[in-house]
């Protein structure tokens, strides 16, 4: 079983940081709102994200990375593999473009391709998992805005 803490390492920097805040040390949501200089709604929004994508991870199960990338390179480049991979270990277009160097719309559109080629390839699994992530996480809306 994992750590709380190590839990955390799937969400992006700023639900991790507000989650520390809330959960470990304590802190209002205004506490954190006033921090940060947002909103308490944007605190409360991203606390939210944060448990849908942490439970997201949770009952996905877990698997190796080796497995993952076997199984979706049979279909997609190596490239595209990966980021799959990274959208399932973390539920987060944001992290993953920062980590591959992409824009978010690269990636949601990298990624709603991939779908389709895993559903047409049998790969349901992985299909159904990347679609939750866009249903339920609203990949397709979520764009950092910048400050």
């Amino acid at each position: 079983y994992k750590t709380f803490i190590e839990m955390l390492d799937v969400l992006p920097a700023f639900e991790r940081d507000v989650f520390l805040l809330s959960y470990l040390y304590g802190f209002t949501q205004n506490d954190i709102a006033s921090y940060f200089k947002v909103s308490q709604p944007t605190v409360c929004y991203r606390l939210s994200k944060g448990w849908e994508r942490l439970s997201f991870r949770n009952n996905l199960g877990t698997f190796s990375d080796r497995d993952v990338m076997r199984d979706l390179e049979e279909h997609l480049s190596t490239q595209d593999a990966e980021v799959i991979l990274w959208l399932l270990k973390t539920s987060s277009q944001s992290v993953v473009a920062q980590k591959f160097g992409y824009s978010q719309g690269l990636v949601r559109h990298r990624v709603m391709r991939d779908m389709k080629v895993l559903r047409k390839a049998g790969e349901h699994y992985y299909a159904d998992a990347i679609e939750y992530v866009n249903r339920h996480l609203n990949m397709g809306r979520e764009v950092r805005r910048p400050r």
